[in-house]
C-alpha cells in the first residue's frame, strides 16, 4: 500500500526485510536491550532502535502509525530529503526519549499533532512541507530545543508570548509562512539566539526593541512583511550581528545612530521602506560592511564623509530617495568599492576625481541628479580595468553632465 515499506525505489535497501536481524538494516542503529547506555550499539539483532536515518532515500509513502510504536527507545530521527506525505501520526508522541527530529523536504500536510513537540528534543527540523495551522501550544514545553526550524510551510496565527519558554535555542527559522500580528517583546528573552530568521511572513507593528537584548545574535532576518515604525536604537547592541536584512517593509523615520555600533555587520539590507534623513557618520565605526541597501526608501539627507572608512565596502546602493549634498571626495577611500549605484537622487557638485582610486570599481550608475561637469578622466581610466558600466546625464545636444566614457547617457 501507501506505507512506508521496503521498495525497489529506495536507494538503498540493505538488508530490509532480510532474515538478518534489523539492527543490520540500512538507516538503523540498536543498542542492546532498552534501557541501556546507547553506547553499547549492536548491529545484527532485534534489540532497542535508537537511530533511525533515512535522509534522501527515496522514500515514498505515508508514515505508519505502527513504526513509533515498535521504536520507544528512538533518539535520533530523519526522514528528510524524501517524497513522504500525509500527516505524523500522533504516536510519535510514545518516543519519549527523542533528541534530534528531522521531517524537512516531504511533502507533509495538515497541521501538526501536539505529541511531535517531545519534551526531549533538543533539534527539530519540520521545514519545507506543506504543515498548516498555528504554532502548536505543545511548544512551549520544549525547553531543551536548541535549534527550531519550521520555515517554507504554510503555517499561520501569531507567534504566542509564550515562545519566550525555549530559553536554549541558538536558530530559530520561521521564515516563508503565513504567520501575522507583531513580533513579540518576549522573544528578548530567547538571549542565547544566534540566528533569527522570520522572513516572508505578514507581521506587522514595529521592531521590538527587546531584540536588542539577544547580544549573541549574527544573523536577524525581517525582510518581505509588513512591519512599521522606525528601526529602533537599541538594535546597537547586537555587536555580533553579521546580516540584518529588514528590506521590503513599512519602516519609517531616520536610521539610528546607534547602529554604528554594529562593528561585525556585513550586509544591510533596508531597502524598500519609507526610511528619511541621511545615512548617520556613526555608519563610518562599520569597518566590516560589505554591502549596504538604502535604495527605494524616502531618504533625504546626505553621505556621510566618513563612508571613506567602510574599507570593506563592495556594494553601495542608494538609488531612488531624495538625496543631497554632493558625492564626498573620500569615497574613494573606499577601494573595494565594485558597486556604486547612486542614481535618481538629489545631488549636485561633480563627481570626484578621488574615484580614481577604486580599481575595483564595475558598475557606476550617477544619472537621474544634479551632477554637473566633466567626468574626471581618472575614472574614465578605470574603464582599463574593471569598469564596465558608467552611466549619467549626458544625454542630449548640452548635456549638464559632460561623459566622454560613459556607456549609457541620461537626459
Amino acid at each position: 500500500g501507501d506505507d512506508l515499506a521496503a521498495q525497489p525505489n529506495w536507494l538503498n535497501e540493505e538488508g530490509w526485510m532480510s532474515e538478518n536481524g534489523y539492527c543490520s538494516w540500512h538507516g538503523i542503529e540498536c543498542h542492546h536491550r532498552s534501557g541501556t547506555s546507547i553506547f553499547n550499539t549492536k548491529y545484527d539483532a532485534n534489540a532497542g532502535i535508537i537511530l533511525l536515518n533515512m535522509t534522501e532515500n527515496n522514500v515514498r509513502g505515508k508514515i505508519p502509525a505502527e513504526l513509533f510504536r515498535v521504536m520507544p527507545d528512538l533518539r535520533w530521527m530523519s526522514v528528510s530529503n524524501n517524497g513522504l506525505y500525509g500527516p505524523i501520526p500522533s504516536d510519535i508522541g510514545g518516543c519519549t526519549q527523542l533528541k534530534y527530529l528531522s521531517f524537512a523536504n516531504n511533502f507533509f500536510t495538515g497541521e501538526l499533532p501536539t505529541e511531535v513537540f517531545v519534551p526531549t528534543i533538543d533539534r527539530l527540523y519540520l521545514d519545507g512541507n506543506y504543515f498548516v495551522g498555528s504554532i502548536p501550544v505543545g511548544l512551549p514545553k520544549m525547553t531543551n530545543l536548541i535549534s527550531l526550524s519550521i520555515y517554507n510551510n504554510f503555517f499561520s496565527g501569531s507567534i504566542p508570548d509564550h515562545i519566550s519558554n525555549l530559553v536554549n535555542l541558538t536558530a530559530l527559522y520561521l521564515d516563508v509562512n503565513h504567520l501575522t500580528g507583531t513580533i513579540p517583546a518576549s522573544m528578548g528573552q530567547l538571549t542565547k539566539l544566534e540566528d533569527l530568521r522570520m522572513r516572508h511572513n505578514k507581521f506587522t507593528g514595529p521592531i521590538p526593541s527587546a531584540l536588542g537584548d539577544l547580544t549573541k545574535l549574527e544573523i536577524l532576518y525581517l525582510d518581505r512583511n509588513s512591519l512599521t515604525g522606525s528601526v529602533p536604537g537599541a538594535l546597537g547592541k547586537l555587536t555580533r550581528l553579521s546580516e540584518f536584512h529588514a528590506y521590503r517593509n513599512k519602516l519609517d523615520g531616520v536610521l539610528p545612530t546607534e547602529m554604528g555600533r554594529m562593528k561585525e555587520l556585513d550586509s544591510l539590507y533596508l531597502d524598500n521602506n519609507r526610511i528619511v534623513g541621511g545615512i548617520p557618520s556613526e555608519f563610518g565605526m562599520m569597518n566590516d560592511l560589505d554591502e549596504v541597501y538604502l535604495h527605494k526608501n524616502y531618504m533625504n539627507g546626505t553621505i556621510p564623509t566618513e563612508i571613506g572608512n567602510m574599507e570593506n565596502l563592495r556594494n553601495f546602493r542608494i538609488y531612488t530617495n531624495g538625496m543631497v549634498g554632493t558625492i564626498p571626495t573620500e569615497i574613494g577611500n573606499a577601494f573595494k568599492l565594485e558597486d556604486i549605484y547612486v542614481q535618481d537622487n538629489m545631488f549636485t557638485g561633480t563627481l570626484p576625481s578621488q574615484m580614481k582610486e577604486l580599481n575595483r570599481l564595475a558598475r557606476l550608475r550617477i544619472y537621474w541628479n544634479k551632477l554637473t561637469g566633466d567626468a574626471p578622466k581618472g575614472v574614465c581610466d578605470l574603464m582599463d580595468y574593471k569598469l564596465t558600466e558608467f552611466k549619467s546625464d549626458c544625454a542630449g545636444d548640452n548635456p549638464k553632465y559632460q561623459c566622454s566614457c560613459c556607456t549609457a547617457c541620461f537626459a
